[in-house]
């Protein structure tokens, strides 16, 4: 029997570090040992003690990050803004690269504002990039409605969650007074948890499954006894409408929101629960009314056994070994509270070994500290650091981090991160917004055509400010940075380019359904395009008078265009009169698969084996298209 036992499906013992982890955070959520700290049966001591231990972690790491603790409620309340300004540091061997400088030079500049209590927030982004200043970027999100600024509109474009929704398909899903809720449950539910499934755990435990020698408390429960308590649980589950809304809110701040998911996984907690087949043995020692050593293994297969010792005052201490017959884990560590604190947290597990320390000095109001995360996974180490100092006053909190590792053969990379935050009055919107959510299917073309003929213009006048098209323009590269072939004379960052194209299914404008896989063994040109850029239709004539010359030979052409109408896309193809199929990629995910930039048009190139050639990003002359054609012919 025992060989049997080892030989069980590894399944099984996954399942048990699980449901026992589960069980455990129920019992200790639940603050039932609360209310059994005046009882003195072996089941009350033992959820007194339990109890007690959790409020004793809990208070010492509220007293140890009280600050912290104190802002973070602050924020529930009150209208906070915080500032940061990030910018980098590389040092590497290969710094001759201009684009370090580049990055060196640069600062990036966010900006967040919560009103939590009035369910809304706002990102902004801009910075300053080769001494060109970026104005900011913003998103806004209120109750009632998304608006986004850029510095290339003239007014925000603003759309009721209604209206996205619709737009993405029903991919967002929740609605926004949802999303915008940031606690995961709730105090009130909180509540009612405690109130409910911990008083059906702790009706449901036989008070005989318990004993008591001095300060050594077991808790002895057969199969019976924890498939009992399993099942009064699952039944709450199913029966208990207010449970069902505890998940739903729970999973709803996570944006899954329809039905169908909230049923499985509500399925899934009550099978899980129906199919818990082994008995529990958890042994408590208990010093001054908290628990300082525990060992919890399990009956009918002893493949999962935690054992562990901690100690509680200024410092506290914890080493704890988890045991199963295909995982061993160790974790032990210490915490340290006052105006200088040393910590660490040591933890194993298989080959990998997770090294956590941190340095604390506190003086008045600023609390300066050193920290490393140590990773060695089979004999590679990396070192992230992270050094810095906050500040925290009753209306502001300031702080400034940097963040750096050391990668062998690379070099230093750094962050330098400079926080700002401050209680305000209000989070303000944009002066002139611009609602486009009850604009016709062709009006919200038109103003978005608009719209992207402005962001492109901007991009380019970006681009010539600061560098970056003669930068990209040039023939500097790196062979293990991105691909070059020397055949194109091109130089492309595109990370698809030597691997199998991915598989796709489009309907073109006649009906009919493209594949890849339909075109094996010939030469694929998908090109992708949009009817607002300009270059589309000159280059569209030019490829379809390449196609007549290498459609015979092997080569097949694709127009694929991004996320259009049917109307706008028959519109301009009925007047050029191309012989190539055009279909729609109405959710962009080809677009996506093919590495393809908002940068159009683009084209990608498809050898006769399957392997992508290459991919280019803007327009091609005449012959640029017939030599890639001729290249790719059988």
């Amino acid at each position: 029997m025992e060989n049997q036992e080892q030989q069980k499906p590894n399944t099984t013992s996954k399942k048990k570090w699980f449901i026992g982890g589960g069980v455990a955070a129920l019992v200790l959520a639940s603050g039932i040992g609360a209310a059994a700290l005046f009882m003195k049966s072996p089941k009350a001591a033992y959820f007194a003690a339990e109890s007690e231990t959790v409020s004793e972690v809990v208070d010492f790491f509220g007293e140890k990050y009280k600050e912290e603790l104190k802002w973070s409620e602050l924020a529930k309340t009150a209208v906070i803004q915080s500032d940061f300004k990030i910018t980098t540091d590389v040092e590497s061997e290969g710094m001759e690269d201009p684009a370090f400088d580049m990055i060196n030079s640069a600062a990036l500049n966010l900006s967040t504002t919560t009103d939590v209590k009035n369910k809304q927030y706002a990102l902004g982004f801009g910075g300053e990039i080769a001494d060109v200043k970026v104005d900011n970027f913003e998103v806004f999100i209120t109750p009632k409605q998304f608006v986004l600024n850029a510095p290339f509109l003239s007014e925000a474009i603003s759309v009721s969650g209604e209206k996205l929704n619709e737009f993405t398909d029903g991919e967002l899903g929740c609605s926004q007074d949802i999303l915008l809720e940031t606690e995961l449950i709730t105090k009130a539910q909180q509540k009612y948890l405690t109130k409910n499934l911990g008083k059906t755990i702790y009706e449901e435990l036989p008070d005989e499954a318990f004993t008591k020698e001095k300060n050594k408390i077991v808790m002895d429960l057969s199969k019976q006894d924890v498939k009992k308590v399993a099942t009064a649980l699952a039944k709450k589950m199913e029966t208990d409408p207010e449970l069902e809304s505890i998940l739903k809110h729970a999973m709803a701040t996570q944006g899954i929101c329809d039905d169908e998911s909230i049923k499985d996984v509500k399925q899934e907690i009550v099978n899980a629960l129906g199919e818990i087949e082994f008995g529990v043995v958890s042994t408590i020692w208990v010093e001054k009314g908290k628990i300082t050593q525990r060992e919890l293994k399990f009956k009918e297969a002893e493949d999962f056994v935690i054992t562990g010792k901690q100690s509680f005052g200024k410092e506290l201490t914890f080493d704890y070994e988890l045991q199963g017959t295909a995982e061993h884990m160790l974790i032990e560590g210490k915490f340290q509270k006052g105006n200088k604190a040393s910590d660490s947290v040591n933890f194993a597990f298989d080959n990998v070994k997770v090294v956590y320390e941190s340095e604390e000095n506190k003086e008045k109001d600023t609390k300066n500290f050193e920290r490393k995360l140590i990773i060695d996974a089979e004999g590679e180490q990396v070192t992230l650091n992270w050094d810095g100092s906050t500040q925290y006053k009753a209306d502001s909190a300031v702080g400034e981090h940097v963040v750096y590792v050391n990668i062998p053969e690379v070099g230093k990379i750094a962050l330098t991160i400079e926080q700002d935050s401050k209680k305000i009055k209000a989070l303000e919107l944009p002066e002139k917004i611009k609602d486009i959510s009850n604009l016709t299917d062709d009006e919200l073309s038109e103003y978005m055509i608009q719209v992207m003929e402005d962001a492109l213009a901007w991009a380019e006048n970006f681009m010539a400010e600061t560098g970056f098209d003669e930068y990209l323009g040039d023939d500097y590269y790196y062979d293990d940075d991105y691909y070059y072939d020397e055949d194109f004379e091109n130089y492309s960052f595109s990370e698809i380019i030597g691997l199998p194209a991915p598989d796709f299914e489009l309907v073109d404008l006649n009906g009919n359904t493209h594949r890849l896989a339909n075109y094996e063994g010939k030469g694929v040109f998908l090109y992708f395009w949009g009817t607002w850029v300009e270059p589309s239709e000159e280059e569209m004539l030019a490829i379809n008078r390449q196609y007549q010359v290498f459609r015979e030979q092997g080569v097949e052409v694709l127009a694929i265009n991004v996320a259009q109408s049917d109307a706008d896309v028959q519109s301009f193809i009925s007047n050029l009169g191309v012989d190539f199929p055009v279909a729609i990629d109405e959710t962009t995910n080809v677009m996506t698969a093919y590495d393809v930039g908002f940068v159009l048009p683009a084209t990608v190139v498809i050898a006769p084996t399957g392997e992508v050639v290459d991919v280019i990003d803007g327009d091609m002359t005449e012959e640029d298209i017939a030599w890639y054609m001729e290249y790719i012919t059988p």
